[in-house]
């Protein structure tokens, strides 16, 4: 998917406008001409859809002029190297002795892993590298209406109640503290209790997602950076 400014920065055709549905909100897209991206001599699937991607950019500090899809994880290995700011498309990858495995459930071009929230439960979490929240969970509305809960945010959606807290969350054998996590009063997709982030992704400084072996790999779990000072 491309930026919408970006599509006419480079002076593609911007055709008639439809509807775009996704994490609960309601946007608008743009077919374009046809087009095909390239990554690390990988071609992607044709694609036409253009849409404003500015709100992410700002979400980012970063101009963002497009988006890669699960679908370009289908039949790759995929490796995100934090540390180094590298992204490597493997044709096999043997994980260390101390790297933590999960399993992948890939459903409708959706890829989740399983997660737990303590004190609130299992479930399965929708990868979105895309993403720079660390995660997203949902509760029920009564939890959310706690007394000693943190006020609610906009969410875009008027029946989607979300709080911002921070939990602790368990992956495999690994518990991590401190995790800002956005508590929400409905699931994203139906199946998922959540979606983890490159916020929580980043943590460590190497993450594979190996999509033929049905493999998540994470390795070199980084010290949390301390809290930015006012």
């Amino acid at each position: 998917m491309l930026d919408l400014a970006s599509a006419r920065r480079l002076n593609m055709g911007i055709g008639q406008p439809i509807a775009v549905r996704a994490m609960n909100t309601a946007s608008s897209g743009y077919l374009t001409e046809s087009w095909r991206a390239r990554v690390a001599g990988v071609y992607s699937m044709t694609n036409r859809l253009a849409m404003d991607l500015s709100a992410l950019s700002a979400d980012c500090h970063h101009q963002v002029d497009g988006l890669i899809g699960a679908e370009f994880f289908a039949g790759h290995i995929v490796q995100i190297d934090f540390a180094k700011e590298r992204i490597r498309l493997l044709q096999n990858y043997q994980p260390a002795d101390k790297a933590e495995v999960l399993p992948l459930q890939i459903r409708a071009r959706q890829i989740r892993i399983p997660v737990e929230v303590i004190g609130l439960g299992k479930g399965l979490a929708r990868l979105n590298t895309g993403c720079a929240s660390s995660l997203r969970w949902s509760v029920t509305k009564s939890m959310l209406a706690s007394p000693d809960a943190p006020k609610p945010q906009g969410a875009g959606v008027t029946n989607l109640i979300v709080r911002k807290n921070t939990q602790s969350v368990r992956l495999g054998s690994l518990t991590l503290e401190d995790v800002p996590t956005g508590l929400q009063s409905e699931a994203m997709l139906a199946g998922e209790g959540g979606m983890m982030g490159a916020g929580l992704l980043s943590r460590f400084s190497i993450v594979t997602i190996d999509e033929p072996s049905g493999h998540l790999i994470l390795e070199g779990l980084l010290k949390p950076k301390p809290p930015a000072r006012p």
